[in-house]
């Protein structure tokens, strides 16, 4: 009796760990998906904070052009395009585009437009059709286009961002962050001229910042106007979407890039 009592016993026991083993096999993909969703939720947040420093940082180097006149004559000279630094665990890179540098997008003329399609890498052809199809989008009268490869249509009034190039079939494959370091809604040369490179102070920067912390990345894009008493706060348009990141930047000193005020807001959101 005694080896039948421990037979069935022992048996009880196979049975209740083959279906622990079962219990485990069916909870393992919800505990893996938990697991996988606590990280998913991790790197947004952080991807969030991230990019929201990266607003904020924007702002703030807004300010630096409008307040220190040695800074903003870096920016005009282009010695503000791609450079970083790094604070602790976090890496920053920062672009400023001046716009005296870019393609006025409601004034340049068919050559100058041309010009710049073609920097994009279009071709001469599809470059030509743009054109002509930018004219009869900006020009209130005077072009009887149709506008058909055009997804809005003829607006036949200025363009007001960036963003708006997307309407053309044409472009809608180049990032608008592309796009950005070539044309400007708001400001920009107008002729393609010997005279016309000779270029004045910029009234409007693209200013992009990306920050980078073990594996994560969070980004900002602007365009400013510069000057006048409303100038911190002088946000006209956010570029959103397609930043990826800047390659081959110019390593530079912290405190020379931001400031000592810069430096100490991100060694706090470095922590």
């Amino acid at each position: 009796m005694g080896n039948r009592a421990n037979g069935e016993e022992g048996f009880a026991l196979v049975v209740v760990l083959a279906f622990l083993m079962l219990f485990a096999v069916f909870l393992t993909p919800f505990a893996t998906s938990a697991r996988l969703q606590v990280l998913i939720s991790g790197n947004q947040f952080q991807t969030l904070r991230l990019g929201s420093a990266a607003n904020a940082l924007n702002d703030f180097l807004n300010w630096q052009i409008n307040s220190d006149v040695r800074w903003r004559e870096a920016a005009e000279r282009g010695d503000l395009d791609k450079v970083g630094c790094t604070v602790g665990s976090l890496d920053l890179s920062v672009t400023i585009i001046p716009h005296a540098t870019l393609i006025n997008l409601n004034t340049a003329e068919a050559p100058l437009l041309e010009s710049g399609l073609q920097r994009l890498g279009i071709n001469r052809e599809s470059a030509l059709k743009l054109v002509s199809e930018v004219l009869e989008f900006r020009t209130p009268r005077g072009y009887d286009g149709v506008g058909d490869g055009i997804s809005s249509g003829l607006k036949r009034a200025p363009f007001e961002d960036i963003s708006e190039m997307h309407d053309f079939s044409l472009l809608r494959a180049i990032p608008i962050w592309s796009l950005a370091k070539v044309f400007s809604a708001w400001s920009g040369q107008s002729l393609l001229s010997v005279e016309d490179h000779a270029k004045g102070s910029s009234r409007h920067f693209t200013i992009a910042s990306w920050l980078f912390e073990k594996g994560n990345v969070g980004s900002d894009a602007a365009v400013y106007a510069v000057g006048g008493a409303t100038a911190t706060k002088s946000r006209l348009a956010t570029i959103s979407q397609d930043m990826g990141s800047e390659d081959g930047r110019t390593e530079m000193d912290c405190n020379e890039l931001l400031g000592p005020k810069g430096v100490q807001v991100l060694a706090e959101i470095a922590g």
